[in-house]
């Protein structure tokens, strides 16, 4: 999982903004950051590209569901993996 780019250490100077399901556009990342506190929670850089997605949500919990995510996928790919056991015979 690669780290998340939260609040200032967003460098772009426009973001795309998505706040919960509905997508605000195009706009300065300060008025997106502005935003964000207003409600209490954190601006998230959740896609690269130009300009960057961004989102308005609380990211502690965010990581959580990554991780959450994360784990699930493994356990499925462990559970997906056939293991092939030999055995040998002699007369």
């Amino acid at each position: 999982m690669t780290d998340l780019l939260l609040n200032e250490r967003i460098r772009a100077r426009m973001v795309r903004l998505v706040d919960g399901d509905r997508q605000i556009g195009v706009i300065p990342t300060y008025e997106a950051l502005t935003r964000a506190r207003k409600q209490g929670l954190d601006l998230v850089m959740v896609a690269t590209g130009d300009p960057p997605v961004c989102r308005i949500l609380d990211a502690d919990r965010f990581r959580y569901e990554q991780k959450r995510a994360e784990r699930e996928q493994a356990r499925r790919q462990r559970e997906m993996t056939i293991e092939t056991k030999e055995i040998q015979l002699r007369p």
